[in-house]
């Protein structure tokens, strides 16, 4: 995308060479003037520019929030204007605590159609921040997005790989919740390092002009086919520049995260309140009314904070199985699925990786462990399934933003730049400049030491067999009321606590051999807590053998073309 004071996009005068063909993108000329025709809104692509009018006063469409809940409550489909209505009386605090609840609840009970998912999404996307970056950046901007499991570090060695690798990855991660580890708190386990680097400047939005330009804005031409990638790009970057053309919604990006992002290629920040923070909101009032697993839900708060983004690609690592969000690859499947649909209509090529997880990724679970692992994994070394993980979903994004000739070909170049140690600089330079002592991010590496805890015990196994399983949700679980996680968000972590695991799924063991370590300090560990833990090793009298790929699927859109690619 282009920089703030560059020229207006021009439409097809400023589309890609074979952008002629698309008679779509002759309307974008008009979403990039001073106001909008009352044509645009019925989708009149042979709207004249002589009667263009914004109104300025109140909606044209009045809603009681009530009347939504009503709607939803009995299974009605609803309209892009009561959705619009729902954020907006959101944000300015107009409705109830108890009506989003209520609200919230029914979409959980009644779902919604991928078309309402769709506005909801976009809303929540326009009700704060979009961040811009230079035009040369075009094409190199990629994230990932995983739901969340145990031993979950993927992230870590792979924004430091795709930036050595070219690319740009602003990367937004979020904290540990339940369960589940939060990359942000990894990370903080390194002395110094600060997770707030401001993704955008302080955004001065007008609510009711927001909203009016987002009702003029036309939806991206389809086909059988699917959604025409051409005006997909079009209608993101028409959305960007057509709410910052009427001083709706300061798009930016704050100099400090610019500066890293020029110089080291990534960075991986915590969400700040100007983006999405109709999201935040919702998100708050899902974890207290028991809606945290509503797939539209889950789908608009992913989508939206990536749509904000302003990539170039995007991967999805949705996990299934005892430990993850979806308890079943088929429940798995159906969220990639919205979450994939809404990614590529809005203009973003983006895939899903359905991966298991039954058992914890690598050998450390714990916050400065799991460091030290993604460390390992930078040197060339590490785990199996976790550099399985780095290698496919770095593999793939380079493939989607046009680095790669195939996934495979992405994958190889992973693996160079994690064996040369040129993935390894990045990551100690990203640390610096993320607020990390010179000292301490220029020598880290997996033989240092980030915080040791008081105690450590070890557990043996319980008879000879071969390891059939590990669970990775009961481990967690302890490890959790031990200190290294949260039950709620205002939680203070123990980033000391954790676990090694000593053997591997598939590994002949003889009865005595330790197979875990716990490091913990206060709370100490009681005898309640190892019974939970010896529980979560299986053991089974089958040989040995070797564990399956945790990655089961590639979801994809049979319109995803890659960045630069028309049809």
């Amino acid at each position: 995308m282009r920089g703030r004071n560059s020229a207006p996009y021009n439409g097809a005068a400023d589309a890609p060479e074979k952008c002629f063909r698309c008679t779509h993108c002759a309307m974008q000329q008009t979403l990039a003037s001073e106001s909008l025709p009352d044509a645009l809104r019925r989708g009149d692509s042979n709207a004249s520019m002589s009667s263009i009018s914004v109104p300025r006063g109140e909606d044209d469409f009045q809603f009681r929030i009530s009347d939504v809940i009503a709607k939803k409550r009995d299974g009605l489909t609803l309209s892009p204007q009561e959705i619009k209505h729902v954020i907006k009386v959101t944000m300015s605090g107009q409705a109830q605590e108890c009506q989003l609840g209520s609200l919230l609840m029914a979409i959980r009970l009644r779902g919604m159609s991928p078309e309402e998912t769709m506005t909801l999404t976009k809303e929540m996307v326009a009700s704060g921040c979009v961040l811009e970056w230079p035009e040369e950046w075009s094409g190199l901007l990629v994230d990932k997005h995983s739901t969340g499991g145990v031993g979950d570090k993927v992230s870590l060695p792979l924004a430091p790989a795709l930036a050595a690798c070219g690319c740009k990855v602003p990367m937004i991660s979020g904290r540990g919740l339940g369960h589940t580890g939060g990359t942000l708190d990894k990370l903080e386990s390194v002395p110094g390092f600060s997770s707030q680097q401001n993704p955008e400047q302080r955004c001065q939005r007008e609510i009711q002009r927001r909203n009016k330009v987002l009702d003029f804005l036309p939806r991206p031409a389809t086909s059988q086919q699917g959604p025409d990638r051409c005006c997909l790009s079009h209608w993101t970057i028409s959305l960007a520049r057509t709410l910052q053309r009427h001083g709706s919604l300061a798009i930016s990006s704050s100099v400090t995260m610019m500066e890293i992002l020029s110089s080291v290629g990534c960075c991986i920040v915590g969400q700040s309140k100007n983006l999405v923070p109709a999201d935040k909101i919702f998100y708050e009032m899902r974890d207290v009314t028991a809606t945290v697993d509503s797939l539209p839900l889950i789908t608009a708060s992913i989508m939206s904070k990536k749509v904000a983004e302003s990539l170039s690609a995007l991967i999805l690592d949705v996990k299934f199985g005892e430990a993850a969000q979806s308890p079943t690859i088929e429940e798995a499947k159906h969220l990639a699925n919205s979450l994939v649909n809404v990614g590529v209509s809005l203009g973003i090529p983006t895939i899903a990786l359905i991966t298991n997880m039954d058992n914890p990724i690598g050998y450390c679970i714990g916050n400065s462990l799991e460091v030290i692992e993604a460390l390992e994994c930078l040197e060339g070394r590490g785990p199996e399934d976790l550099k399985e993980l780095v290698l496919q979903t770095g593999g793939h994004l380079l493939w989607l933003c046009g680095k790669a000739n195939s996934a495979t070909h992405g994958a190889e170049k992973i693996a160079s730049v994690l064996s040369d140690g040129s993935a390894l600089q990045c990551f100690r330079k990203m640390l610096e400049a993320q607020g990390v002592k010179p000292d301490i991010a220029r020598t880290l590496s997996s033989s240092s030491k980030l915080g040791k805890a008081a105690h450590t015990e070890e557990l043996t196994v319980p008879r000879t067999g071969t390891v059939e399983l590990i669970r990775a949700r009961p481990i967690a679980e302890i490890l959790n009321a031990l200190g290294a996680g949260r039950k709620k968000a205002t939680d203070v972590i123990n980033h000391s606590v954790g676990a090694e695991l000593l053997v591997r799924v598939g590994q002949r063991v003889e009865k005595g051999a330790p197979w875990i370590r716990i490091h913990y300090e206060k709370p100490l560990l009681q005898e309640r807590q190892r019974q939970t833990l010896q529980n979560a090793l299986c053991i089974s009298d089958q040989p040995a053998f070797i564990p399956a790929s945790l990655i089961r699927d590639v979801i994809h859109d049979s319109s995803v073309r890659r960045e630069g690619e028309f049809s």
